[in-house]
């Protein structure tokens, strides 16, 4: 990569209004996780032609703008990479699985703004598109609902992603990551509550409090920790984890959301 990223510098000397040596400089950047540099340089590949590639340099933008924290300009990013596919002429089937990306990634971005209703609009309208994230995409509803204080949506959702994903990997894929990172935590903790796992849950809720403790979504870490000070023992964790029964697990999910209500 950095015998690329040299050639693709040159070229950029040699030629600086050469729209593709700017454009794969900057892609070069970002697999080397120089964020800013790469943003600066997709953006001087855009001001030199804005039609160059433009769906991946909106999607590669949206990206680096989440990496940075600057999430309003990543939902941009993200809404102009969806209007240049629906705008190609592509069936619309076959652009589905790429809209589906671009919604759950607008949708991550909203969270981290606090936007909570329009986060879980666009992660309901990315599930809806189907393509191979949905897994990834019932985990950020999850914890969308979660946060939102809609306890029995948050627990149907994780329990959706834990029958496709018991094992959490869709969180820990190389192309996947989190802003803040110990952001992760959150989701562990909610994984593993929705499995009866209630150490390994604990652990995560603390450690998510340990790296964020001024994080806006502490409170519901605290609250979720609170319960089991309180209410709910592990053997009930337990037997609801492995209760096939429509209606037990709404009497979980009540006590549940009774629980974590009293501690907000």
């Amino acid at each position: 990569l950095k015998e690329a990223l040299a050639a693709f510098s040159e070229a950029c000397k040699a030629s600086p209004r050469k729209t593709a040596a700017w454009f794969f400089k900057g892609r070069v950047l970002m697999d080397l996780d120089r964020i800013k540099p790469a943003i600066a340089a997709l953006r001087r590949a855009r001001r030199l032609d804005a039609g160059f590639n433009a769906y991946s340099l909106a999607f590669d933008l949206g990206i680096a703008f989440s990496k940075t924290g600057a999430f309003e300009k990543a939902v941009l990013e993200y809404d102009r990479a969806e209007r240049v596919l629906l705008a190609s002429g592509e069936r619309l089937q076959a652009t589905q699985g790429r809209r589906s990306v671009l919604n759950g990634n607008a949708a991550e971005a909203l969270m981290a703004l606090g936007r909570l209703d329009d986060a879980i609009q666009r992660y309901r309208e990315a599930l809806s598109q189907g393509g191979a994230n949905r897994t990834l995409i019932r985990w950020g509803l999850a914890v969308a609902y979660d946060r939102d204080e809609q306890v029995s949506k948050a627990m149907a959702e994780a329990r959706a992603a834990i029958t496709a994903d018991p094992g959490l990997h869709e969180l820990t894929r190389d192309s996947v990551f989190f802003i803040p990172r110990g952001d992760i935590h959150y989701y562990f903790g909610l994984g593993n509550l929705v499995q009866g796992k209630i150490e390994e849950s604990k652990k995560h809720w603390q450690l998510f409090l340990d790296k964020l403790p001024k994080n806006q979504w502490a409170f519901r870490a605290r609250a979720h920790l609170a319960i089991y000070l309180w209410v709910v023992p592990r053997d009930i964790f337990l037997d609801i984890a492995v209760c096939a029964s429509n209606q037990m697990h709404q009497v979980f999910n009540g006590i549940v959301e009774c629980a974590v209500r009293s501690f907000i």
